[in-house]
């Protein structure tokens, strides 16, 4: 799977890690892990680890957006990591 999500901190911290092309199915699996935290400890803090991510097909990023502006009150702080090409866009996305 193209995303590995990794509780730390007793769940209150998400390291997402992200590799190769997302699919809409990822981003399924990716919210309903989302939602399951957030119901059990409230605000979250999120890692995304993009190292080997190469970007989406476009019904992965029709859910993208949507997950961010549906959950996007719910993330306390987030930070990213990842190849060049993504530094400038994925901050402002």
């Amino acid at each position: 799977m193209p995303i590995q999500v990794n509780e730390e901190n007793g769940g209150k911290m998400l390291t997402i890690h992200v590799n190769g092309k997302l699919e809409k199915k990822d981003y399924e699996y990716l919210v309903h892990k989302f939602r399951q935290l957030v119901r059990e400890y409230g605000y979250l803090r999120i890692l995304f680890d993009m190292t080997d991510f190469q970007g989406w097909k476009f019904s992965a990023m029709w859910e993208d957006m949507r997950c961010g502006i549906n959950h996007f009150i719910y993330i306390e702080r987030s930070g990213m990591v990842g190849g060049k090409k993504w530094h400038q866009g994925m901050p402002i996305f």
